[in-house]
């Protein structure tokens, strides 16, 4: 009996130093949601049929997730949605709307130059695809053609990013984290009223959930 005490201790003082490093390891994947906030690139974006546009203040969705393949380099994905945009034209003959909505996913590289236990500083770069859903409608007022039309159209061109996170452990397997992000949006679409290249800038904090 004692013997099997003996062994059973010796068992437990073995394995506390694997415990114990398993307790101090830091999450390997994280997850998360946030909002952005900046102002619009309608400039960059409009052509000279709308004289007088000016930019606005918008604010954005986001997320993304991914895993921490070194504790200072992860690769992830990140999900972006631009604000929708409208554009009208009107003049005597014709009546002309162009609406698009914009999706941005891109493959990202995280490196975290510094990783405190209440705060680290994370540096990220990535490219992707911007996907594109644009609907035209109208309507011509001329004496022999009366009429509406509409049409509606996607495209996928590519999309970059970069940005600065600044990830504070608020909690056990959760993080918050204050945020900045550039993207370059290219477009360039021939016969687009709002469809020309653009850079994005956004501030905002995101949450993740940290395992």
């Amino acid at each position: 009996m004692r013997k099997t005490h003996v062994v059973f201790v010796a068992l437990l003082i073995g394995t506390m130093p694997i415990l114990a490093e398993a307790q101090t390891t830091a999450p390997r994947f994280f997850a998360g949601a946030g909002i952005g906030f900046g102002i619009d690139d309608a400039v960059e974006r409009f052509t000279s049929l709308y004289p007088g546009v000016s930019d606005t203040f918008v604010r954005a969705w986001l997320a993304d997730g991914g895993g921490w393949v070194t504790p200072r380099v992860a690769i992830g994905a990140e999900l972006f949605r631009p604000p929708e945009i409208t554009a009208r034209v009107s003049r005597s003959v014709q009546v002309l709307d162009e609406t698009e909505r914009e999706t941005a996913l891109l493959a990202t590289l995280r490196i975290r130059p510094f990783g405190g236990r209440i705060v680290a500083v994370d540096a990220l770069g990535g490219g992707g695809l911007l996907i594109t859903s644009r609907q035209l409608s109208g309507r011509l007022f001329l004496p022999s053609q009366n009429e509406s039309f509409s049409s509606s159209e996607s495209a996928t061109t590519s999309t970059f990013v970069g940005g600065v996170d600044l990830t504070l452990h608020a909690a056990r397997h959760w993080d918050i984290a204050p945020l900045v992000r550039l993207y370059r949006f290219n477009r360039d679409v021939t016969g687009s009223m709002i469809d020309h290249s653009s850079n994005h800038f956004i501030f905002g904090f995101i949450t993740r959930a940290t395992w």
